[in-house]
């Protein structure tokens, strides 16, 4: 009854506003019957041509009494809306119902997980699910070409000048499904050469094992998983070895254009092998270490070692940043680290040498095949970059179980360097060794006009001993170097080399020796 009531006298409110509004010529009468008829007010401004032509001053009343009387009858509709919801609020009411019962629900089913595994729900929180996730794709590579002049070089076999292409390099990484990624590499070497004494006249370089014209190198075949329980970051696959600062540098972020001796595969540090290995650091990034096994000895370029005596390698390396400057993101930083080799070379037999700090030419110190069970090599890390200085020093001695009783044998080098133009070296602290730099304007050539790039000047003094080896001897080098970064991912590198030997198998020889390499990075 009181719902009729309502409607009957909403229904009269209504025809009496639209009634007086027709009385004052703002609309038709016709339009109040539209009105009665549909219960639907027509929300049609009027148009203005409809005005009577009346006195100002009676318009204006009319007007007010109108607005009086629409106020009056807009309370009263308001005061006799009916209190009970709509259809539509009870749906969504029943919806959110419905939601809020499905979420509770969840996290019952994520409490009751979390409780069989150990964990509590706060472990769960953040987490995301990747199981829909896809590779990613990135494509890179490197192109070097360089040109090599020997001085005063008599009586050193193969030491001719040569220009070559020195790498073409092509790569391809990414990563995938949150915690994975990969790598593959592969090194378009114009040519390849093994060094060897062949015919065991202890004259290293004058025979050849074997030439082979365009071969395909296998660098960086890897997949890793990030964020594994206790190990942190494991990699499979074949990659380099962590050991030594020195010989974990990409090409594209070394100050010099070869390694110090004995930081190379032919030295101390096996390079890239295949195996296993996990990296890790400490929550304030300040301590890193890394432990993995390795098989022995694979060919690059064969990409196979067949072999019922195969040997294998073991390494760790820990690194330790007492100084790093969070303020300028480690302008100014010191780097101390430590790592061990343990090898049982394949087919127990051993050999190190080394050429003088280049790619091609023969090995000045050689200490000529060594029947070893195994050998154990420990070096040492001690790095200092204050903005755009730095002083890196490394020390690695190798202590080689021979046949005839221990041999011991030591290299190391102690570098200074500068970048003329302000940049420094970016750290990777997660890692422990230096990246890449970024010079603080690019070099470019426009007619008036150019940029100068980054400049970088460096000398480095390194040594081997090897005075108990069947070759007994030792070697001096001085090298000096002077950089032009156009970018960060080109570069012109010149290098002056000053060798010095002493004892077997060449004697003293002091060659100066002077290289040119233009680098492009991608």
């Amino acid at each position: 009854m009181l719902h009729i009531m309502t409607t009957h006298i909403s229904t009269f409110a209504i025809f009496q506003l639209v009634a007086l509004i027709a009385s004052l010529g703002l609309a038709s009468p016709s339009l109040a019957q539209e009105f009665i008829i549909s219960a639907e007010p027509d929300v049609t401004e009027p148009s203005t041509n409809l005005l009577p032509s009346l006195p100002k001053t009676d318009l204006e009343k009319r007007l007010e009494e109108a607005e009086r009387t629409i106020a009056k009858l807009t309370d009263q509709l308001g005061d006799q809306r009916p209190a009970e919801p709509t259809e539509v609020e009870e749906r969504l009411a029943a919806i959110e119902e419905q939601l809020r019962k499905e979420k509770e629900a969840a996290d019952k089913e994520v409490v009751a997980e979390a409780s069989e595994s150990g964990s509590t729900l706060d472990q769960w929180e953040g987490w995301t699910d990747t199981s829909d996730e896809k590779w990613t794709h990135k494509i890179g590579g490197r192109l070097l070409g360089e040109t090599v002049m020997w001085s005063d070089a008599a009586g050193i076999p193969r030491s001719q000048n040569y220009t070559e292409i020195r790498q073409v390099r092509l790569s391809m990484a990414g990563t995938g499904y949150g915690v994975l990624d990969y790598r593959i590499q592969m090194d378009f070497e114009p040519e390849a050469r093994n060094t060897f004494d062949l015919d065991d006249n202890n004259i290293p370089g004058d025979s050849i094992v074997s030439t082979t014209f365009g071969s395909v190198g296998m660098k960086d075949l890897y997949v890793g998983v990030h964020d594994v329980p206790g190990l942190g970051y494991v990699r499979v696959g074949h990659f380099k070895v962590s050991f030594s600062h020195d010989q974990l540098l990409s090409r594209r972020d070394m100050t010099f254009m070869e390694r110090y001796p004995m930081a190379d595969p032919n030295g101390f540090t096996p390079g890239r092998e295949i195996g296993i290995q996990s990296h890790n650091y400490s929550a304030n990034q300040k301590v890193t270490w890394q432990v993995g096994a390795f098989v022995d000895n694979i060919l690059e370029t064969a990409k196979e070692l067949v072999d019922d005596n195969q040997g294998f390698v073991l390494n760790a390396r820990g690194t330790w940043t007492p100084y790093y400057d969070e303020p300028s993101g480690g302008r100014y930083l010191v780097h101390l680290g430590l790592g061990a080799l343990y090898t049982r070379p394949e087919n127990d037999s051993g050999r190190f040498l080394q050429r003088p700090e280049i790619h091609e030419g023969p090995p000045l110190i050689d200490t000529g095949p060594i029947t070893a069970n195994d050998y154990t090599v420990l070096g040492t890390e001690a790095l200092v970059h204050w903005g755009p200085v730095y002083v890196n020093h490394e020390l690695m001695w190798a202590n080689v179980n021979a046949a005839g009783g221990n041999i011991n044998l030591y290299s190391g080098y102690v570098e200074a360097g500068a970048f003329l133009t302000g940049e420094h070296r970016n750290y990777e602290r997660n890692l422990g060794f230096f990246g890449d730099m970024e010079p603080f304007e690019n070099a470019w050539f426009t007619p008036g006009c150019c940029g100068r790039g980054a400049w970088e000047v460096a000398a480095r003094w390194s040594f081997v001993d090897f005075s108990q080896s069947p070759n007994a001897s030792k070697y001096n080098s001085l090298n000096l170097a002077l950089n032009w970064y156009w970018n960060p991912r080109m570069r012109v590198q010149m290098n002056w080399i000053q060798p010095y030997t002493d004892g077997a198998p060449l004697g003293n020889t002091d060659p100066q020796i002077l290289s040119l390499r233009v680098g492009a990075f991608f």
